[in-house]
C-alpha cells in the first residue's frame, strides 16, 4: 500500500527490456500497471497504467490488487476498465466458476487457436474426480461467503476470527478452506461485482422503456458519493454504479459525465 513520506516523484520506472528474472509476469498485470521501483531504497512499487492516475502501491505487482484498482479508477480508458473486469470476472468471480455456462460466450479469446496443446498429468479416475470436486465445493463456499457478508453487512474481517474458522472447519468438516478478509475484499467480492454488472447490463439490453437516475448523498466519514441507478418499465430498479466524488466538483458538467459513462458502459441505446 501508501508508503508514508513516499510520491510519485520518488519512483523510477523498470526498464521492460531489462532482464527478468522469477515468475513470468501475467499479460493482465501488464496492461493495467507499469513496474516501478524506488529511487533510493530500490523498493519495488507499481502504479496504474492510466495517464493522470497518481495510484501507487509498494511491493510487487499483485494482480487482485491491480485489478481491485483499475476497475474503480476514473482515469483509465473505458476499454482498460471493461478488461479488467472482463479479467476479474474470469480469473477471480465464485459465480462464474459455479455456474461456467452462462459466461462462456462472452469470455471465449476469439482469436485464440481452436486447439491448445497443453501438458497433462497422468492419474486415476478417483483422483481427477476428487480434485474436480474439491474445486466446484470450494468455488461454491466462496459464492455463498460473498454473498452472505456483501448483503447482510457482516464485517469481513469476521473471516479472520477464532470462532469463524473453527465453524468452518466443523460446518465443511475440514473439506474447504474459507477464504481471508483480505482475499474477500480484494479479490471476491469485486470479481463477483463485475460478474452481476454485467449481468445486469446484458439484461438491460432485452429492455425498453428505461429510465436512468442519479442522487448524491455524504457517508459518515464524511464523503461525497453519488449513486445511479436504472429502472425498467416494469419498475424494476437496479444498482449501477457508486461514484466517489470527495474529491471533486459537483457541477453540472461532471454529474453529465457521470451519466454518460453509466449508459455508454451498458449500452443502454444499443
Amino acid at each position: 500500500m501508501f508508503q508514508k513520506g513516499v510520491s510519485l516523484r520518488d519512483l523510477v520506472t523498470v526498464n521492460p527490456s531489462g532482464k527478468q528474472t522469477g515468475r513470468k509476469v501475467k499479460a493482465e498485470t501488464e496492461c493495467l500497471s507499469i513496474a516501478c521501483v524506488h529511487s533510493t531504497t530500490k523498493r519495488p512499487y507499481w502504479r496504474c497504467i492510466a495517464p493522470g492516475c497518481k495510484h501507487f502501491q509498494a511491493g510487487n505487482r499483485q494482480l487482485r490488487r491491480i485489478l481491485v484498482h483499475a476497475m474503480q479508477c476514473s482515469f483509465i480508458s473505458s476499454q482498460l476498465k471493461d478488461f479488467a473486469h472482463g479479467a476479474a470476472i474470469t480469473l477471480n468471480a465464485p459465480g462464474a466458476k459455479v455456474n461456467p455456462k452462462q459466461i462462456q460466450a462472452d469470455t471465449e479469446d476469439q482469436g485464440a487457436p481452436p486447439h491448445k496443446k497443453v501438458k497433462t498429468i497422468q492419474g486415476t479416475l478417483t483422483n481427477v474426480a476428487t480434485t474436480t470436486g474439491k474445486a466446484k465445493y470450494q468455488d461454491e463456499v466462496n459464492l455463498a461467503i460473498v454473498e452472505l457478508f456483501a448483503v447482510s453487512g457482516v464485517p469481513p474481517t469476521m473471516l479472520d476470527s477464532l470462532q469463524w474458522k473453527k465453524f468452518m472447519e466443523v460446518a465443511t468438516r475440514s473439506k474447504c478452506n474459507p477464504p481471508s478478509s483480505t482475499t474477500l475484499v480484494e479479490k471476491l467480492i469485486p470479481a463477483e461485482a463485475a460478474l452481476v454488472r454485467k449481468y445486469q447490463a446484458d439484461f438491460l439490453r432485452t429492455c425498453v422503456n428505461l429510465t436512468l437516475t442519479f442522487d448524491g448523498g455524504s457517508t459518515r466519514k464524511p464523503s461525497s458519493v453519488y449513486t445511479i441507478h436504472v429502472t425498467t418499465a416494469e419498475r424494476e430498479t437496479l444498482f449501477m454504479e457508486g461514484c466517489d466524488a470527495t474529491d471533486e466538483r459537483h457541477t453540472a458538467e461532471y454529474i453529465e459525465g457521470l451519466v454518460t459513462k453509466v449508459r455508454g458502459k451498458s449500452k443502454l441505446d444499443a
